[in-house]
């Protein structure tokens, strides 16, 4: 009769190898991942900062210009103030002075 060849035991060293090198490519995935992770973290945050820079920067002449109009209206309230012979202008005045040195200190956002 014919029969089979019996078949070499199977080696386990091998087995282990395996599982290390699978364990070993678990790991650095993980690793990778956690890497992917935190890049895309730091390029969110920077986009998310870069969109306030470019917002902030649009406002600028905005602000700057409602500052001025503050300016003259405080100043023209202190004229009138003073026309009318009270004792409230200088707060007027005032205003109107903080307000134009805001809008001079503030950039221009060009």
């Amino acid at each position: 009769m014919s029969s089979m060849p019996e078949q070499p035991g199977y080696d386990h060293s091998d087995t282990a190898v395996l599982l290390a090198k699978v364990e070993h490519q678990l790991t650095s995935l993980a690793e990778q991942t956690r890497t992917a992770k935190r890049e895309r973290r730091r390029l969110r945050r920077a986009r998310r900062a870069q969109r306030l820079r470019v917002r902030v920067r649009a406002s600028m002449p905005v602000l700057r210009s409602g500052l001025m109009f503050i300016a003259i209206v405080a100043f023209a309230t202190g004229l009138m103030l003073m026309m009318a012979d009270t004792d409230d202008p200088m707060v007027f005045f005032a205003l109107a002075g903080a307000a134009c040195a805001l809008a001079a200190l503030t950039p221009s956002g060009k």
